[in-house]
């Protein structure tokens, strides 16, 4: 059941997260890139298990979970990943962390772009 629900789950989940992510760029443009690079890190988790689990949990008192109404509570589901992607920045940088994924964490991909200007 939990491999069936990350095949149908995640990718939904993704796609979720992404528009609700790329709905911020809108509300403020002067920050493209910071949300470009936002949204390549958290998008690199691709199975996105906290919204998945949090999932079963929403159904805990159920009899079954048939994935159907993701789209009515799925918004509330993706809380688990934005707090997990706040903290896993804050560990990112605790414990300087060079990778992640196979890439540069954020606050590596920002500290590139905005390393100071020598005078």
């Amino acid at each position: 059941m939990l491999a069936e629900a990350f095949t149908h789950l995640s990718p939904q989940f993704a796609e979720r997260y992404r528009a609700l992510l790329c709905n911020e760029v809108a509300d403020s443009p002067e920050l493209d890139h910071l949300h470009q690079l936002y949204t390549e890190y958290a998008l690199r988790d691709l199975h996105l298990p906290r919204p998945v689990l949090a999932y079963f949990g929403y159904h805990a008192l159920t009899d079954s979970a048939d994935f159907t109404d993701v789209e009515r509570i799925g918004d509330g589901l993706l809380v688990p990943q934005l707090l997990r992607d706040v903290l896993a920045i804050r560990d990112d940088i605790v414990d300087e962390d060079l990778e992640k994924f196979g890439a540069p964490p954020l606050p590596v991909a920002l500290s590139a772009r905005t390393a100071p200007v020598p005078c």
